[in-house]
């Protein structure tokens, strides 16, 4: 029997894995490639305001306390609960659109910060308020 392509093999494979691991570690670092931070203690729940309110210079409506988060393609669906965690956020609920959540800020920062926050992970596609929108 003829084990030449054995090694050949062998080698693609372990070379394949290290670099599989190395492109999944890079993509859920978060900025700066620092582990995940000490996560913060919950915020006291208060009841949440359902009344919209103008998104600041924009004059779009939004639900207070409420953000859209979208991670890139791929992502481990672990990176919501770490930033989560990290950033104080409850999930609300999984969207339609894949990777896509809804989340309630309980850490007591303003929606517009958590937004700046949240957009520079690299794991975060992007994060941008719950806007509102009315029909006639």
């Amino acid at each position: 029997m003829n084990y030449r392509f054995l090694v050949p093999l062998t080698c693609f494979i372990a070379l394949f894995l290290i670099v599989s691991c190395a492109r999944d570690h890079h993509r859920q670092a978060p900025p700066g490639g620092q582990p995940p931070l000490t996560p913060k203690p919950s915020a006291p729940h208060k009841p949440l305001d359902r009344t919209s309110q103008p998104m600041a210079g924009s004059g779009q409506q939004y639900m207070p306390g409420e953000v859209v988060v979208k991670l890139i393609d791929g992502a481990d669906p672990g990176n919501i609960q770490a930033l989560s965690r990290e950033l104080g956020l409850e999930l609300i609920e999984p969207l339609p659109i894949a990777d896509t959540y809804l989340m309630q800020i309980v850490s007591g920062d303003t929606v517009e910060s958590m937004v700046k926050m949240l957009n520079a992970y690299k794991v975060v596609d992007y994060a941008e308020p719950n806007f509102t929108a009315e029909t006639n």
